[in-house]
């Protein structure tokens, strides 16, 4: 039986509620965990500094791969985003 490797990929309210307590960072380890740039662009752009740096620290903590340009095929149309733009779109 082949090995498969799960991949998760991680929205920015999984950094809000790891900063938060509700998430344990322990459930990180051991995973193979993607982002892409727009949830670091969300991340630097929340207005309160002192929780922007804290996030920023998490983000860096969790050592997720992020994908800065990705593809996506939605409800029958053709996007794309990278994360050059404000929020990647």
């Amino acid at each position: 039986m082949p090995l498969v490797h799960q991949d998760y990929m991680l929205d920015t309210n999984v950094f809000n509620d790891a900063l938060d307590g509700k998430i344990s960072m322990a459930a990180f380890a051991s995973r193979r965990l993607l982002v892409t740039g727009i949830q670091a662009a969300e991340l630097r752009a929340t207005k309160n500094s002192t929780r922007q740096r804290a996030l920023l620290v998490t983000f860096e903590k969790v050592k997720a791969t992020v994908l800065y340009h990705l593809r996506l095929i939605t409800s029958g149309r053709r996007s794309w985003a990278t994360s050059e733009s404000r929020f990647g779109f």
